[in-house]
């Protein structure tokens, strides 16, 4: 089931294109991951997803309902975190977060269970009788994925989420997202490679206010290494993901159509593996290069 939908979308300020004819859709339980570098058109493509644009032309649905024609109707099932948080600097983080429960139509009883839920997910708690004024770059990018995670929402759009954080809190969010894969669908947006890599079933590649390249139409990224700190010992039967071979340090997996990262990575964990690394056997990063070169 899709649960976003991208037509034909195109955006122009000034002289400036955008966005391109941009199309494509977000299937239901997935981590879909938009990489670019600055300036390619992913924050303007979430602005319009979440509402804050309007498209020049195109059409974006979520859950089959227009965020143009219907967005109040839309945004219900949507949290967001939209290029780098800014909040009032008067109110506390805990006020903030109250603020956002209550817009979400939550009770008080059901607000501070929320918040209580919700800044432990992202580590914030410590801080959350602070005025927002104080806060570090990390602090309100963690404030505001909380903000974004109020009410459980069954989508997540996240632009850039880990800006700001330091190499643990980037480790923590990217834990966190992968733990909620199972219940939400998540379309974010990075500039970085080996986030990309580790957290998504499906990469799209934009540049220049176009997709220049879709990991759903490229077979190569079947393949993935999977790194394990410690010696491969006790192997579950892993040939119900694919065909799968062992060197050294690491599990070599060509992946079945349709199977993710995660359910693999479940397995072994739950076999006492511990995993140091996931990525993708084939040169993403020259794939990523050719394809921004060739845009500029």
């Amino acid at each position: 089931m899709s649960r976003i939908s991208f037509e034909s979308i195109s955006k122009t300020f000034s002289d400036v294109k955008a966005l391109t004819g941009v199309t494509f859709e977000v299937n239901e339980g997935s981590i879909t991951g938009i990489l670019g570098p600055n300036g390619s058109g992913k924050s303007t493509l979430m602005k319009i997803l979440t509402g804050l644009l309007r498209p020049d032309s195109g059409f974006v649905r979520i859950n089959d309902i227009s965020v143009i024609t219907n967005p109040k109707e839309a945004m219900k099932h949507v949290g967001s975190l939209i290029e780098q948080p800014e909040f009032y600097t008067y109110l506390s983080g805990y006020e903030t977060l109250e603020f956002a429960c209550r817009i979400r139509g939550l009770s008080k009883q059901e607000t501070k269970k929320e918040i209580g839920r919700v800044s432990q997910l992202t580590g914030c708690t410590e801080y959350l009788q602070r005025r927002t004024g104080g806060y570090s770059r990390g602090m309100k990018q963690r404030l505001g994925l909380s903000i974004a995670l109020a009410g459980d929402p069954e989508i997540l759009v996240l632009d850039e989420p880990t800006f700001g954080l330091d190499p643990k809190g980037m480790r923590e969010l990217g834990d966190l997202i992968l733990e909620m894969r199972s219940s939400k669908t998540i379309l974010f947006s990075t500039h970085i490679l080996t986030e990309a890599r580790e957290l998504c079933d499906r990469i799209i590649i934009m540049e220049s206010g176009r997709v220049k390249y879709d990991s759903k139409d490229d077979p190569s990224v079947s393949i993935i290494r999977i790194k394990v700190d410690g010696r491969l010992n006790n192997i579950p039967d892993l040939s119900s993901f694919g065909s799968y071979s062992l060197t050294e340090d690491s599990i070599l997996i060509n992946k079945r159509k349709g199977v993710r990262n995660a359910e693999i990575i479940s397995l072994l964990v739950s076999n006492g593996m511990q995993i140091d690394k996931v990525e993708d056997y084939d040169t993403f990063s020259a794939k990523y290069l050719s394809v921004v070169e060739k845009g500029s």
